[in-house]
């Protein structure tokens, strides 16, 4: 298959699996897959997407690794995604080494 375009700043990556299909409207599990992207800031997403109308999007686990260069506050995001966003548990590890280990929803810390 040819190359799947996963969210972000129009970055594209090879799905590391062949499953899916194309699909409009909503999501269905048999469409996720599992991909490696590679953002031109120098960011890095490992994990699950899903296509919905519109596009793929982070969905499901994944790991995000922010570059340096690009953001001086995090380091890395190991947990869940829900349509591009945060969403569930998951662990944000800071550059200072501290580390936030808990709920996220809708791309904010909850239940502090």
């Amino acid at each position: 298959r040819g190359r799947h375009p996963c969210p972000g700043d129009g970055a594209t990556a090879a799905p590391t699996s062949a499953a899916g299909s194309s699909l409009q409207g909503p999501a269905r599990k048999r469409d996720s897959r599992r991909m490696s992207v590679h953002f031109a800031n120098g960011d890095v997403y490992t994990g699950n997407c899903v296509l919905f109308e519109g596009g793929e999007k982070r969905h499901g686990l994944g790991t995000y690794v922010y570059s340096p260069g690009t953001h001086e506050t995090y380091k890395q995001y190991r947990g869940q995604w829900r349509e591009d966003k945060k969403h569930g548990y998951g662990v944000l590890f800071y550059r200072n080494g501290g580390v936030y280990v808990g709920q996220w929803e809708n791309n904010q810390k909850h239940g502090l």
